[in-house]
């Protein structure tokens, strides 16, 4: 009788073994149709160029661009600039969305890092930005005639008297 219990049992454990494999194999393909993978947004076609790629300066208010994938949502664009919250205007080119941008104003002889947060249509997010160096404000104002020109009374040491010969 030990036999035929044992062979009923084992019978019985495969029979739940492929019941089991039956009905978990079909549910899990429709998992698989139901999950839809989310692209982040990947920042492209960056001007001007990061510091650290070549060591060069913007001057203070300069312009920057990106471009961003036609998978990004256009109204969850945010950029700040050393923390500084940034006006930008996102562009609809078809194959990509143009982003632009101006540095703020009191950013001057400085590093300053955009930060770019975009969110997907999807809903996955991406953070990612890069450096720029900023110089300093160049003025234009010419030289008023007398700071050109040096004023012998205001410096007496420079004076000496003409040497007759």
């Amino acid at each position: 009788m030990t036999t035929k219990k044992n062979i009923f049992l084992h019978l019985s454990l495969l029979f739940l073994m492929a019941c089991f494999t039956f009905f978990t194999q079909p549910a899990s393909a429709y998992e698989d149709d139901e999950k839809i993978e989310c692209k982040p947004p990947r920042l492209r076609s960056i001007k001007p160029e990061s510091y650290t790629k070549n060591h060069s300066e913007v001057s203070p208010e300069s312009e920057f661009s990106f471009t961003l994938p036609v998978w990004t949502d256009p109204e969850k664009v945010t950029v700040t600039v050393k923390k500084i919250p940034t006006n930008v205007t996102v562009e609809d080119h078809g194959s990509f969305f143009l982003v632009k941008g101006k540095l703020p104003a009191e950013l001057e002889n400085t590093y300053a890092r955009i930060s770019v947060r975009a969110v997907a249509k999807l809903g996955c997010l991406k953070r990612d930005g890069w450096l720029l160096k900023i110089s300093e404000r160049v003025t234009n104002e010419p030289k008023s005639e007398t700071e050109s020109k040096p004023n012998p009374e205001e410096n007496p040491e420079k004076q000496q008297p003409a040497i007759a010969q």
